[in-house]
């Protein structure tokens, strides 16, 4: 007994010993102009904070919240999107050349979105006539996903970082709370919505 709380101990030691905190984020915002008459600048808005803590050179846990909000979208007036999720991950570097490293993220997050629509007609109905499309870019509802995501990561300096992640390879569920929504299930790649970077800082 004696032997397995010192080998414990030991091991507790060495994850201490290699241990390190770490914080940052990323911030986007963007304006997207549309050409027909009545159109209205869309922009949108993201911050994502992201705390972590490295267990070993190559290992590491973290919690990602993410607020984006969109306003006018596809160029509507008053077509207001808001989200928020939630995002714990591990994460392993599996190669490593001096300052780059290549990672894949695993990952479980909880997403809650809904809009503030107040408009009609055939200028609404021209984007959104289409239950799926509606679906998948706009309504009130909620989202689960499940799975991985390959990055890069660049150490500018000893405490800097630069991460950036591109596409997704998992299972998603849909739930949607209003009539313009239906709950769906995808299982797949997404390799055209989900790029992020973000810079963090090792304490």
């Amino acid at each position: 007994m004696k032997k397995l709380l010192v080998a414990v101990a030991a091991l507790l030691t060495c994850v201490g010993m290699n241990a390190q905190f770490w914080a940052g984020g990323s911030l986007g915002f963007n304006m997207t102009n549309y050409d027909f008459d009545g159109a209205e600048t869309q922009m949108d808005f993201n911050l994502a904070p992201t705390v972590g803590y490295a267990l070993s050179d190559n290992l590491e846990v973290g919690l990602s919240f993410s607020y984006g909000m969109t306003n006018n979208m596809y160029g509507i007036k008053d077509a207001d999107w808001s989200k928020i999720s939630i995002t714990p991950f591990a994460r392993y570097t599996f190669l490593q050349e001096g300052k780059i490293g290549l990672f894949v993220d695993g990952m479980i997050g909880y997403e809650k979105f809904g809009d503030d629509i107040s408009v009609a007609g055939p200028t609404y109905n021209q984007y959104f006539h289409d239950p799926i499309t509606y679906n998948r870019e706009i309504g009130d509802g909620s989202q689960i996903k499940v799975g991985v995501a390959p990055g890069v990561k660049i150490a500018l300096t000893d405490e800097l970082t630069l991460a950036s992640t591109f596409g997704f390879f998992g299972f998603s569920h849909h739930a949607g709370t209003d009539t313009g929504t239906v709950d769906n299930n995808k299982f797949g790649i997404d390799a055209n919505t989900t790029f992020s970077f973000g810079l963090y800082y090792a304490f």
